[in-house]
């Protein structure tokens, strides 16, 4: 809700003065880009998603929120959709 929210702020979404254009698919255009496109664990990109881990053992052990590795692989993601900045 809020990446539509912020959309409307800049005239896109549901009746919107700059187009019709809503968020869905930002989040499963990461997912394939971080699979297809780069070598990041897919760990990585999953906790980027704040997906749970369904594992419940996995998930009991796992300590570390992998900020280094995704605020890399994020900064990775803004350069591959606006290679202009």
């Amino acid at each position: 809700m809020s990446l539509l929210q912020f959309m409307r702020g800049l005239g896109y979404g549901p009746s919107g003065e700059k187009g019709n254009y809503v968020p869905y698919g930002f989040r499963p255009s990461f997912r394939d880009w971080t699979g297809e496109v780069t070598s990041y664990p897919r760990d990585v990109a999953e906790m980027a998603l704040a997906h749970a881990i369904e594992n419940k053992v996995e998930a009991a052990y796992r300590r570390g929120d992998l900020f280094e590795k995704r605020h890399t692989m994020m900064q990775e993601w803004a350069n591959y959709i606006d290679p202009t900045r």
